[in-house]
């Protein structure tokens, strides 16, 4: 009678431990201003709208609907459509975002995408969703956002977030350009998520993701000065 107890208890801790490892990958999906009729807007109840650009994650608890926001800002060292194609490069997400093990265009209108991730956690966790994804890069190229919402996935209720981009002031002396990256995530889970739990995981995936980005611009650096 004791084993099975022991049993019975130590399976709902797995049950409950694999939740939060779903909810940790879909964080880190792995964007503003989009066309109500294309994309559910968030800029009206944004609350990151001017956040500060030093690089922080901000993490906030939704409230009554369960929603749990996360934002940060910062600077990387490139142009903004060198950063702009490398957030829309979905066929080689694989290579360098965390925990993608494929990302595909399923279906695509005008500058809307529906793209499909596959997020793979300690190996054996495996999740699937599908968002709806409206992309605009300015034609001054000095302005971008990619703004996203959840289409289709099991695990929550709602995603929806946005990437933006904006020309930031040329280095005087190297004449090295600068972007300014704004991203911001929303979620509803459909399982409770301890706020402790929720906080930790998703700074270090907010930070994983920018660290991933940036890391792919310099292999592409690399890979120009090779050539």
């Amino acid at each position: 009678m004791i084993l099975l107890i022991l049993i019975r208890t130590g399976c709902r801790y797995l049950v409950i431990f694999g939740c939060l490892l779903v909810v940790m990958i879909l964080i880190n999906d792995s964007p503003l201003f989009a066309n109500s009729s294309v994309v559910t807007p968030i800029q009206q109840a944004d609350p990151y709208e001017k956040f500060p650009l030093n690089g922080k994650a901000s993490i906030k608890d939704g409230g009554k609907d369960g929603a749990h926001s996360a934002a940060l800002r910062s600077r990387i060292a490139a142009n903004v459509s060198e950063i702009y194609e490398i957030l829309t490069d979905y066929k080689n997400f694989s290579q360098y975002m965390p925990h993608t093990k494929s990302c595909k265009v399923v279906k695509e209108k005008d500058a809307v995408k529906w793209v499909e991730y596959t997020l793979v956690f300690l190996v054996f966790i495996e999740v699937r969703y599908t968002l709806k994804i409206l992309h605009e890069l300015k034609p001054d190229k000095k302005n971008a956002r990619i703004v996203w919402n959840l289409s289709e996935g099991e695990q929550f209720k709602e995603i929806r977030g946005y990437w933006m981009l904006e020309e930031l002031p040329v280095e005087k002396n190297s004449g090295q350009p600068w972007t300014g990256v704004s991203y911001v995530s929303q979620l509803v889970p459909k399982v409770s998520i301890p706020r402790a739990i929720f906080d930790h995981l998703t700074k270090k995936s907010v930070y994983e993701l920018f660290d991933a980005v940036r890391q792919r611009v310099e292999d592409q650096k690399s890979q120009e000065k090779t050539k």
